[in-house]
């Protein structure tokens, strides 16, 4: 095998070390992210509930309104009724009387039914708030761990990057150039053995002159299929 290919065989192992990191650094971040989504999710239910409390207040205040005309209306009748002198006055202000105070049994229970829901909204809110301040300790906890694995890891890549930069600084401009241009599209099968005369990166099988060239391995060879790098493997 010539120095150009052992090179690159080489240099496509190192590359894939580098992207091996990755799923690694997704990895260290995943804890830390789920439990910013669900701080952020937990906060979004509270603005919610909230509304939905203004909502009752107002409620609220438009029904303490009408409790207050009706009992005015009350008030007012019961004037009325100790000054009519007819027994029809009286009876159409007694009809007048009963249904404004069955409009003020209903509304009042509107009320009640309003405060009720207030009280159960404000206890929802003390339990997400809890929730919240467990979530920001974990996740503060998850931080501090987060950072420790980024640092390894920065530490082991960084040990395989200097590989990296010890080998394509003595490989020549052209063939790195080369190497990097299939690399774009094929990743980390940018160079892949041949074996039983077949490509590992296609799969295809190779003619007897392919074949040939790359076990003789004096030159870079690519695939006739796929344009991949090859090099013999017995």
């Amino acid at each position: 095998m010539n120095k150009h290919l052992s090179q690159l065989v080489e240099l496509v192992k190192i590359d894939s070390k580098i992207d091996s990191f990755l799923p690694e650094i997704e990895k260290a971040k995943k804890n830390s992210e789920q439990i910013k989504h669900d701080l952020e999710h937990s906060k979004k239910i509270i603005e919610k509930i909230k509304t939905s409390i203004k909502e009752i207040n107002e409620s609220k205040v438009k029904t303490d309104n009408q409790i207050a005309k009706f009992s005015a209306k009350l008030e007012e009748n019961a004037k009325k009724i100790a000054s009519v002198k007819t027994e029809k006055e009286s009876s159409a202000l007694r009809l007048e009387d009963e249904i404004a105070r069955e409009q003020l049994d209903s509304l009042n229970s509107d009320i009640e039914r309003f405060e009720k829901q207030q009280a159960s909204k404000k206890d929802e809110i003390k339990e997400v708030e809890a929730k919240i301040k467990s979530l920001e300790t974990d996740f503060s906890k998850a931080q501090l761990e987060e950072e420790e694995k980024l640092n390894e890891i920065e530490k082991q890549r960084s040990v395989i990057y200097t590989e990296k930069e010890n080998l394509t600084s003595n490989i020549d401009k052209k063939v790195l150039g080369f190497y990097e241009k299939i690399r774009k599209w094929a990743r980390n099968s940018a160079v892949v053995p041949v074996k039983k005369q077949a490509c590992y990166g296609c799969f295809m099988q190779l003619n007897s002159k392919v074949f040939s060239q790359v076990v003789k391995g004096d030159e870079i060879i690519n695939c006739p299929h796929c344009g991949r790098i090859l090099y013999y493997e017995a």
